[in-house]
């Protein structure tokens, strides 16, 4: 029996099921790190399972979306939350039976693959279960579930893992997943699914076809190189910005974990408060005047605001408002994204575009720290060399903001009528 669904309620049903599945995968990403130091305490195998994850959620993006547009919306999320699901057992089965580490991340690569296409396909159905001036909105309330378990996730996670065997992590999410594809596979879906790129026999036509969409596009293109300047930014202020946290401790441990557990906190709650903010703007505002402010107030306030002091009374405030500028800027960008882009084609399109604005984000985040090293060897000190560098960090996202605007393409993008028609397959 299936369970036929209004197009609102499908939304309701698939983003309540991801809901339920990114606490488990909040928890056993916690317990995952866990593990992988409690087996190897080697800091350069965290580096490689976080290098593993980062290869399929950004580098084979592309690839994961033109997949995903060969097949219905339905089966792709189904089969990706099977593949979370097997991966996950399997991790446990590592995990339990204390099997090599290199298998563990190969797995963990796995799992992001299935991971980034349930991503992918779920953002490639929202304009498919939404009205388009719903959009905007529509994306706030994405962004809330995704963003709700980073609290209780972790929590759960070392719960289980502490007083149970850790294996039980994965078996749980293993288990919470595969439940989830079973509740998917169950629903009805009232809506057309798109078809056109299924016609084409060359696997990478959808590849290239991704990228020529973005580039080819004026005002597509400025706004995909003002956010590649923008994550570049952003790389590079990451691990500047923990260590300028850690450094207000004055080298206490004790009090090293405290302000990190504060800040991360903040940051949680910058993103739901972000969340609620862009509910209250969405149709009152317009949305290039939101993506533009939000770079610009975000840079202003949270990288350069954050550089002022290393007290925890001005950090946590610049991490709460951080965030709440990156939710204001991305849930209408993403609803623009969706307006522009042939549903049918879509999955490709935002595989390509996770590509080209986030490609440089590994490399950024290694640059920031060997910066801010440079710098201390020349003999600044260290607190001053990671204010310079966040300051900076925060000049060079508000110089995107402002370029963004002066090529006025978030104002055409947002009046120009949204594509309905099929794209051509040829």
């Amino acid at each position: 029996m299936q369970w036929v669904a209004s197009t609102s309620k499908t939304f309701g049903m698939l983003w309540g099921a991801q809901l339920v599945l990114l606490l488990l995968s909040t928890g056993s990403a916690l317990a995952l790190s866990l593990s992988v130091f409690d087996r190897t305490e080697a800091v350069t195998a965290l580096a490689a399972v976080t290098a593993a994850s980062l290869a399929s959620s950004i580098y084979l993006a592309p690839a994961i979306g033109t997949v995903i547009d060969r097949v219905p919306r339905k089966v792709a999320i189904v089969g990706a939350n099977v593949g979370v699901g097997v991966t996950s057992l399997a991790v446990a089965a590592v995990v339990w039976r204390d099997l090599p580490t290199w298998l563990l991340i190969t797995l963990v690569l796995c799992a992001g693959i299935f991971s980034t296409a349930i991503g992918l396909s779920l953002q490639a159905s929202v304009r498919l279960l939404r009205r388009e001036a719903d959009l905007t909105r529509a994306n706030a309330v994405v962004s809330v579930i995704e963003n709700a378990p980073v609290f209780a996730g972790p929590l759960v996670g070392a719960l289980v893992y502490a007083l149970a065997a850790p294996h039980w992590v994965f078996v749980i999410e293993g288990a919470g997943a595969l439940a989830v594809a079973l509740l998917v596979s169950r629903i009805a879906w009232d809506v057309p699914d798109p078809v056109a790129m299924r016609r084409s026999p060359n696997p990478f036509h959808g590849l290239r076809r991704g990228f020529r969409f973005i580039l080819g596009d004026r005002d597509l293109r400025a706004v995909q190189v003002s956010f590649a300047g923008l994550n570049v930014a952003g790389g590079f202020a990451t691990p500047v910005a923990t260590a300028f946290v850690i450094a207000g401790a004055g080298g206490a441990m004790a009090a090293e974990s405290w302000r990190l557990t504060t800040v991360s906190i903040a940051g949680s709650l910058g993103l739901l408060l972000g969340s609620v903010v862009v509910l209250a703007l969405a149709g009152r505002v317009r949305r290039g005047t939101m993506i533009v402010g939000g770079m610009v107030a975000g840079g202003l306030l949270g990288r350069v605001g954050l550089a002022l002091t290393t007290s925890l009374v001005a950090i946590v405030p610049a991490y709460v408002a951080r965030n709440i500028c990156v939710q204001v800027s991305n849930a209408p960008l993403t609803a623009i994204w969706q307006e522009r882009t042939p549903p049918e084609i879509q999955a490709t399109v935002f595989g390509a575009r996770r590509l080209l604005g986030q490609g440089l984000y590994p490399v950024a985040v290694v640059a920031g720290g060997l910066l801010v090293d440079a710098l201390v060897r020349m003999g600044v000190p260290a607190v001053g060399a990671m204010t310079i560098a966040l300051a900076g960090a925060g000049l060079v996202e508000v110089v995107c903001g402002l370029g963004l605007w002066a090529t006025r393409a978030p104002q055409r993008l947002e009046t120009a009528p949204a594509v309905r028609e099929p794209a051509d397959a040829a």
